[in-house]
């Protein structure tokens, strides 16, 4: 009878998997947790398996929990078309509890009926099995974003229908309202192995790095924030290596071309994004920019990942005021005007090597992996011992 209901709610809210979508081929698992996620096809997490993705919501709050949850347990990445061919998950065994994780604003808008369907399926899989929603961000924000109802559609069925998991705490008194079963919250944990130095000497031309997601939505907020930036430290060169996928290369050089327009000597450099080329250029960098827009929605709930990931990588953020990154306000500058925090940093090379030591050391206890992978089997209600494989 579930089966039937499941398939029925695939069937009428969205198309289901075409016929030649792949099957699963392997061993099947008692007792596993599935993330259904943004995969390809579904893939049980062995030791060593290397993170490929460049999604950073897909490595940060599936693959690097997963690999520390298959410890204790099978953890496999569920892709959505097997979920929509093999609703109870029994070609990979018998599920312990259920993830629906990240999917990106895009995809829900494009296939609302499709993501509604997910928010069915996770509603009924939950009366046999623990099932949580994870959220890095509010989907609410998105729907005002990107003029389109589903993302804030999808959000709100699932925060009624299962626990739910939210990645900062501004985030979660976000979705709390909502939210029929609480909310918890468990940080993104750090992806860089080892901490390097810090460093900072900046020569006569500093040299800034910014790394992200970036699109025609967030063009007007980057646009003012880097204009601020270059009008507040003319006449000093800078140059900005500017580090997003390659996709937006042209909506790059627009930006690079309003900035000089402020000041001349700002040069914008566009470096399509990899893990590689974030770990070089942080390593070359002076310092880090991180503006968020603290006034809305969208950007209050965002996490301390990339702070983090530059504590790591040993240089010193200048952070815009949201809640996440306030609460590291020691390890970094944080405040409105990120010009001002440029030129303080410029002027305090002992605070900044200080700030950034002791920023590696607050990271190192409260982001490491498997600190968090132990709140993620907490969350999931997983034994302290590995289960039987």
């Amino acid at each position: 009878m579930l089966l039937k209901l499941i398939a029925a709610a695939f069937g009428k809210r969205g198309k289901s998997a075409p016929a030649a979508a792949p099957r699963y081929e392997g061993p099947q698992h008692r007792g596993f947790v599935a993330f259904v996620v943004d995969v390809e096809r579904a893939h049980f997490i062995v030791p060593g398996d290397r993170i490929v993705s460049d999604q950073a919501s897909l490595r940060l709050r599936a693959w690097l929990p997963a690999l520390e949850l298959s410890k204790r347990v099978p953890v496999c990445l569920v892709p959505l078309t097997h979920v929509e061919r093999d609703p109870e998950l029994r070609e990979l065994g018998e599920v312990r509890a259920i993830v629906v994780g990240k999917f990106s604003v895009q995809r829900i808008t494009g296939e609302p009926a499709r993501f509604m369907a997910l928010a069915d399926w996770a509603q009924t899989m939950a009366a046999k099995v623990h099932v949580v929603a994870d959220f890095c961000d509010d989907l609410a924000a998105a729907s005002a974003m990107y003029d389109s109802s589903a993302p804030a559609a999808y959000q709100a069925q699932l925060l009624q229908s299962c626990a739910t998991l939210a990645s900062t705490g501004a985030l979660r008194e976000q979705l709390l309202p909502q939210a029929k079963f609480g909310v918890s919250v468990i940080e993104d944990p750090y992806e860089r192995e080892t901490a390097q130095a810090p460093v900072f000497v900046p020569p006569p031309k500093i040299r800034l790095a910014w790394f992200g997601v970036f699109g025609p939505p967030l063009m007007p907020f980057l646009t003012e924030a880097f204009s601020a930036v270059a009008g507040r430290i003319s006449p000093r060169p800078a140059e900005l290596r500017f580090i997003t996928h390659v996709s937006q290369a042209g909506l790059a050089r627009e930006l690079g071309e309003k900035l000089r327009a402020v000041h001349p000597g700002f040069m914008l450099h566009f470096v399509p994004w990899s893990r590689e080329a974030v770990a070089a250029e942080l390593a070359k960098a002076h310092l880090v920019l991180l503006p968020q827009d603290a006034s809305g929605a969208w950007g209050r709930a965002k996490s301390h990942n990339r702070l983090v990931e530059t504590l790591r990588a040993g240089r010193f953020a200048i952070a815009s005021p949201i809640p996440s990154y306030l609460e590291m306000k020691d390890y970094a500058w944080v405040g409105s005007s990120l010009g001002d925090g440029v030129l303080w940093a410029l002027s305090h090379r002992n605070a900044v090597l200080a700030k950034v030591r002791a920023g590696q050391l607050y990271v190192e206890q409260r982001f490491a992996p498997h600190v968090i992978g132990e709140r993620w089997a907490q969350a999931l209600k997983l034994d302290a011992e590995a289960s039987v494989r």
